[in-house]
């Protein structure tokens, strides 16, 4: 999760620069223990799960008045940083 300087409280909406280039490197690999892997992608999923659900759980008493466009999109913003975060 990329964070930054609190200017005022809320949520901020726009276009964010990353300063220095991710290390997107990776090895591959040969599943050996498919029942294993198989595991640790079911436990991925959860923990996914319970990352967005606590997240968007957090959200709601905000939301009333906000509208539901902009909901939406912070749900969806929620969704693709935990997808990012439980591959890890």
């Amino acid at each position: 999760m990329i964070k930054g300087v609190n200017a005022s409280d809320g949520i901020g909406i726009g276009v964010a620069r990353v300063a220095v280039e991710p290390d997107l490197s990776f090895e591959p690999r040969v599943v050996k223990d498919i029942e294993a892997e198989q595991a640790r992608y079911k436990e991925a999923i959860a923990k996914f799960i319970a990352m967005t659900d606590k997240q968007i759980e957090s959200m709601m008493p905000a939301s009333a008045t906000r509208p539901r466009w902009v909901m939406d999109s912070i749900c969806l913003s929620v969704i693709a940083m935990n997808l990012a975060m439980a591959s890890l």
